[in-house]
């Protein structure tokens, strides 16, 4: 029997054709990067480009995965179409069943990671994505859990897609592949930052009390600028191809900007800064992760494999 060829027959190309609907998304739409828009934008920009990305950088094993991502990426994008209610919630479950299939694996790569604060931060990567996942069939549910604003629940469903999946990937790829002190340590701190800032957000808004948050900002602002000094240094020592270069010197420098500005915002209890709101976090932190962190950094590493 013939098997039936898909558009989308790996990992890559279903990056491309996400890309391409989310292009025709983005000159539809033409939103206000300041307002709720842009982050629903940047969460299907995750789940139709990035994450299948990802998982071609993983290497993840050939299989029906690969058939499953884009229509599941797709049918969240119906979802964020709809108002909130059980219909776009049910739109939304395919994209949720491909995160806890990640979060599987995720599990079976801890076990196997020993010491390796590379591959620890690689597996964390695939554990955290299911919380996004989560978050996102909860903001189609439009449900609020402890009175969180529904703009917090969407940016806690694109939080974790990105600093919950790709920012740990990003991490640690390099401390795998160049081993050094920072490397290591930006890696677990990757990891360690994710649940804190989730601990931080919820404790603040019930509690009123920032320090965790101020904490949880903290380390993952200082994992960011090890990282960003790691792949500098890479990018000085090695002989790497000029896309990979360009590619890794906008991560690096998007990495340092946007790490600042989310410490600063988390610090705005204590030193506020009346510019920093939710709507110029969206404009300015959203958009340097989502296309200058994200994209800089999968498409070199996307290069350099390439090359290698």
């Amino acid at each position: 029997m013939k098997t039936t060829t898909l558009p989308w027959q790996s990992f890559n190309t279903s990056a491309g054709w996400g890309a391409a609907v989310w292009l025709i998304l983005l000159c539809l739409r033409q939103p206000d990067f300041r307002q709720h828009e842009w982050a629903a934008l940047v969460l299907q920009l995750a789940a139709l480009v990035w994450v299948p990305l990802s998982l071609a950088l993983l290497n993840w094993p050939t299989g029906w995965l690969q058939r499953l991502i884009f229509p599941a990426a797709v049918a969240l994008v119906i979802a964020m179409q709809q108002p909130a209610g059980w219909m776009a919630a049910l739109w939304a479950l395919p994209w949720l069943a491909v995160t806890a299939i990640i979060f599987l694996a995720g599990i079976e790569a801890l076990f196997q990671s020993g010491r390796s604060a590379g591959k620890w931060s690689v597996a964390g990567a695939q554990i955290f994505l299911l919380i996004g996942g989560l978050a996102t069939v909860a903001d189609r549910l439009g449900l609020q859990p402890f009175g969180f604003d529904p703009a917090i629940i969407l940016l806690t469903g694109v939080h974790f897609h990105y600093a919950g999946l790709i920012f740990p990937l990003l991490l640690g790829w390099p401390a795998q592949r160049w081993p050094a002190w920072f490397s290591n340590l930006a890696a677990w701190l990757a990891v360690a930052a994710v649940p804190l800032t989730a601990a931080g957000i919820t404790l603040s808004q019930i509690t009123a009390d920032f320090r965790l948050e101020a904490v949880a900002a903290g380390t993952v602002a200082l994992s960011g600028w090890l990282g960003a000094l790691g792949y500098f240094r890479a990018i000085w020592r090695e002989n790497l191809p000029w896309p990979v270069r360009l590619s890794w010197g906008l991560m690096a420098v998007c990495l340092l900007f946007s790490m600042s500005l989310g410490l600063g915002y988390a610090l705005r209890p204590y030193w506020p800064t009346d510019w920093l709101t939710i709507p110029s976090m969206r404009a300015l932190h959203g958009t340097a992760n989502a296309l200058g962190v994200a994209g800089g950094g999968l498409l070199g590493w996307y290069f350099f494999k390439r090359k290698t």
